[in-house]
C-alpha cells in the first residue's frame, strides 16, 4: 500500500543483512536515548526465517510510513498557511507494533508483535507538538502513558468537563485516563498503579510502569483450572524481556496475578474457552453455508455452455 517508486527506493535500503540491520536500528534507539544503553536485549535468529519475505515487507512498510509523513507534512503546511499552527494540539502515534511478518526486524529490540502482550506487541510511539500549549520541544520522557490517557488531556486542553451522565441522566462511568498536559509541559507523572490487558485469552498486568507480567492463553489449563505458567519482566531493567524473573521473584508474580484476577471478576472479563464455546454455533453455522455456496457454484460452472 506504497507508491512503487518508495518501496523500491527501501528495497535498496534493506539489501544487507539483517542482523546488521537489526543492530543499527538499536544502536540509533541508545543514542537518541530511546532505549536504555546499559539494558539488555536478544539478537532474533534471523538464519530460521524467510528473509527475503522480510525484507520485501519491510521496504512496503518503510515506504508507508514516508507516504504518511508526506501526507502529514501537507496538513502541517496548511495549518501553518492559515495561521494556526502554533495553535494545534498535534499527537502522531501507533496503535501497535510491527506485524509478525517484519516484527523481529522493526520492533527492534523489543520482543513480540501486533496481537500480543510483549513489549513488541503493546509499546507504541507517541509524538506530540503544540507550541501554544508550552509543550518543550526537543524532549523525550520515558514516563508510563496509555491510550486511555488521551481523552481526559483532550478534554483539558479544550477546557470541557466530562459529564456524568447522559441526558436522560443515566449515569456515565467516569474516565479511567489521567490528564498527561504537566508531563508534555515537562513534569513528571506517577505511573498508574496497575495496568490491564485481556487478548484472546492472553493477560498481562504492568504494575507501577515496571514489573509486567504475562500469562499466555493455554485453553486446556484453563478449562482444568491448572496453575498458569507465568513470565514477569522488570522492564526498569530490561524493557527487552529479555530474562523471565516469575521463578526468582515468586511473590511479586503471585501477587500480580492475584491482583490481574480481582480486576478480571469486577470487569466481567470470562475464561476465555467460554468465548470459543459461545461462537462454536456461529462458526459451524457459517461453515455450513459458505460450503452450501461453494457447492452451488461448482454446479453452476458445470453448467454452464462451452463457447
Amino acid at each position: 500500500q506504497a507508491p512503487q517508486a518508495l518501496v523500491d527506493k527501501y528495497r535498496k535500503i534493506y539489501d544487507r543483512p539483517l542482523e546488521d540491520l537489526w543492530h543499527d536500528r538499536v544502536s540509533r534507539m541508545r543514542d537518541m536515548g530511546l532505549f536504555p544503553v546499559e539494558a539488555p536485549t536478544q539478537v532474533p535468529l534471523f538464519t530460521s526465517k524467510d528473509e527475503a519475505r522480510i525484507r520485501s515487507a519491510a521496504a512496503i512498510r518503510a515506504a508507508m510510513i514516508e507516504t504518511s509523513d508526506t501526507e502529514l507534512g501537507s496538513l502541517v503546511q496548511l495549518l501553518e498557511e492559515s495561521g494556526e499552527l502554533d495553535n494545534t494540539l498535534i499527537i502522531v502515534a501507533s496503535d501497535n507494533g510491527a506485524s509478525s511478518t517484519t516484527s523481529e526486524l522493526t520492533n527492534a529490540p523489543f520482543l513480540g508483535a501486533k496481537g500480543v502482550l510483549y513489549e513488541g506487541g503493546t509499546l507504541s510511539p507517541l509524538v506530540i507538538r503544540w507550541p501554544g500549549g508550552k509543550i518543550k520541544g526537543n524532549a523525550i520522557t520515558d514516563d508510563m502513558t496509555t491510550y486511555l490517557d488521551l481523552m481526559p488531556t483532550f478534554l483539558q486542553v479544550a477546557g470541557i468537563t466530562y459529564p456524568a451522565g447522559w441526558h436522560d441522566e443515566t449515569p456515565l462511568r467516569p474516565l479511567e485516563g489521567r490528564n498527561l498536559l504537566p508531563l508534555f509541559q515537562g513534569k513528571k507523572l506517577s505511573p498508574p498503579e496497575n495496568f490491564y490487558w485481556n487478548l484472546d485469552g492472553h493477560i498481562a498486568l504492568l504494575h507501577k510502569g515496571r514489573w509486567k507480567l504475562l500469562v499466555k492463553y493455554n485453553e486446556e489449563k484453563e478449562r482444568n483450572n491448572a496453575e498458569a505458567t507465568l513470565e514477569l519482566y522488570d522492564l526498569k531493567l530490561d524493557p527487552a524481556e529479555t530474562t523471565n524473573l516469575a521463578g526468582q521473584q515468586k511473590e511479586m508474580a503471585s501477587m500480580l496475578l492475584d491482583t490481574y484476577r480481582r480486576w478480571a471478576d469486577e470487569h466481567g472479563a470470562v475464561p476465555y474457552y467460554q468465548v470459543l464455546d459461545a461462537y462454536k454455533p456461529l462458526r459451524a453455522a457459517r461453515s455450513q453455508a459458505l460450503k452450501a455456496r461453494l457447492d452451488s457454484i461448482r454446479r453452476e460452472r458445470n453448467t454452464l455452455p462451452l463457447n
